[in-house]
């Protein structure tokens, strides 16, 4: 198994040590991250990531709205009080308060 070095840290106490690297299996690939992300880490990795992987993201979410694809279906979870309305394949959903809504 050989791992592909994809960043190391470069100032700290961990100076040149790695950071993330990358572990492919089958046709995937692991990510192992050597640090907590901040939330802005984490939107950037899921950003580019999920743009490597040709997989289209809804524009950023508020806090508390998740949306999932299974198949061919979108699901979406609406955790907060308040309606939550997106456009999806040129369709406008609204997801009401603490609500779900399933799009195929």
């Amino acid at each position: 198994m050989q791992c592909k070095i994809l960043a190391r840290y470069t100032g700290g106490p961990f100076a040149s040590q790695v950071a993330l690297i990358e572990n492919r299996v089958g046709d995937g690939r692991a990510l192992y991250l050597g640090w907590y992300p901040t939330y802005q880490q984490a939107v950037a990795l899921v950003s580019i990531l999920s743009d490597q992987a040709g997989i289209h993201r809804q524009s950023e979410l508020p806090p508390g709205v998740v949306i999932a694809r299974r198949g061919a279906y979108t699901i979406f979870l609406n955790f907060t009080d308040a309606d939550f309305t997106t456009r999806v394949e040129g369709k406008s959903v609204t997801v009401g308060p603490r609500d779900v809504s399933i799009i195929y």
